[in-house]
């Protein structure tokens, strides 16, 4: 083997020895790789704009509205903001930052059974006839549950059933038994027949005690000129009539 191909064996080997420590460069924590150089990572809130090189640091740029970085990165574009979109019935818990992403819950009257979700679900309302056992929460739905017979809830969401009046006790009489969703309906109804029967007699007693009163008051005026009358007779007689009468 001469001189010539020793060497170009030797320089073979090199080049291979030399692919192989390039594609076995180890970098320090916080960095990254590139081209055999080990560059500076770029902090949370910001992105690589340019790698590093012999001669000079990762050049990094903050992130721009509606972006963010929430990690040390070695990437040249920020991720975009989520939006929590209300037609899925969510809203924003916390505003997107540059080192942090949008924070989305379930809105009022809205939950869902995981914490990162997509689409919440309307809370179940407690209709008439039913109670509120266990209130909604953002990560559990409302629990209903029915009225027991004697009781009754007209109302939505109804935090209890109300128990049914009962007529008999405060001296009325009941014309509509209750149901689930409305009370028992009382009636005075034989108060009302027996004051149809009383009031009649009453007024016409007070008529007719009227009418009496109306006739005697009627009476005595006559029964006055009538005197009257006797006396002026008497007061005109002359004496001779007197003593011819006597």
């Amino acid at each position: 083997m001469n001189i010539v191909t020793q060497a170009l064996c030797w320089l073979f080997i090199l080049s291979i020895f030399g692919i192989i420590l390039i594609h076995c460069t180890t970098c320090n924590p916080g960095e990254y790789e590139i081209k055999g150089e080990c560059c500076p990572m770029c902090t949370p809130g910001k992105v690589v704009s340019k790698d590093c090189t012999v001669s000079g640091n990762t050049v990094c740029v903050p992130c721009v509205d509606g972006t963010y970085m929430d990690h040390i990165n070695a990437v040249h574009k920020c991720l975009r903001c989520r939006e929590c979109d209300s037609g899925s019935g969510l809203t924003v818990e916390q505003e997107c930052t540059y080192q942090s992403n949008t924070k989305c819950r379930c809105k009022d009257g809205y939950f869902c059974q995981r914490k990162d979700c997509d689409l919440c679900q309307p809370l179940k309302q407690c209709k008439p006839g039913e109670r509120i056992k266990e209130l909604g929460t953002l990560y559990s739905d409302t629990v209903c549950k029915p009225c027991p017979e004697g009781t009754y809830s007209n109302e939505n969401m109804s935090s209890i059933c109300s128990k049914w009046t009962k007529c008999t006790e405060i001296g009325l009489k009941e014309e509509k038994r209750g149901t689930s969703t409305s009370d028992s309906v009382c009636s005075n109804k034989e108060i009302r027949e027996r004051y149809t029967i009383v009031f009649p007699s009453i007024i016409m007693m007070i008529i007719i005690i009227i009418m009496i009163k109306c006739k005697n008051t009627g009476d005595k005026p006559a029964i006055k000129t009538q005197m009257g009358a006797d006396n002026n007779t008497a007061e005109a007689r002359t004496p001779e009539q007197e003593k011819g009468g006597g």
